[in-house]
């Protein structure tokens, strides 16, 4: 194998590794603000650009060999080449599906405190009833001959604070530690 080939399938090979090192970086070394969009988008740039110079390499070296194998001397190398379109539609791809579907930080602080202030609001519909008293009695019945257990309620928010009290009443009756 001529030496142009084997550089051209040395930079092939690299430019997945090469770039998605590079896009990781801001991880790794604790990075933010304008490096990680930078950090980011050269390792998509890095990526593409080896592949491309591995089939301008490969194309350049394919041309200059023995016209032997076939009219235009680029039979052998095809699957290269087929390497190098599918490389860079995978990149395209990529950067659309980023693109169309990552949020930057601030969206997903927004978009959280307005999900927030809506649960907070009477008009949502999901909110959590406290246990009606036949419920609680027969909760009530079916523990008392268990053998008591830790019990932690958690509940974050206030569409579940009335059921959260009223099972932190029903477990103080039935005298289990409680967090």
């Amino acid at each position: 194998m001529r030496v142009d080939f084997k550089i051209a399938l040395i930079l092939a090979v690299a430019a997945l590794p090469a770039g998605a090192a590079l896009m990781v970086v801001p991880e790794y070394l604790h990075l933010s603000g304008a490096a990680v969009p930078i950090t980011f988008w050269g390792g998509i740039a890095l990526a593409v650009a080896l592949i491309l110079i591995a089939a301008i390499i490969a194309l350049r070296a394919e041309l200059e060999a023995p016209k032997s194998v076939g009219r235009w001397g680029l039979k052998r190398m095809w699957p290269q080449y087929l390497m190098a379109v599918c490389g860079v539609g995978f990149f395209v791809g990529l950067v659309a599906f980023l693109v169309l579907n990552v949020r930057t930080p601030s969206e997903t602080d927004s978009a959280a405190s307005s999900n927030e202030a809506a649960a907070n609001s009477e008009t949502f519909s999901w909110r959590w009833e406290p246990l009606s008293p036949k419920e609680g009695q027969e909760i009530l019945a079916r523990l008392q001959s268990s053998d008591p257990h830790q019990i932690t309620i958690h509940c974050g928010s206030l569409n579940c604070a009335d059921l959260g009290k009223s099972l932190h009443a029903l477990f103080q009756k039935l005298n289990w530690p409680f967090h």
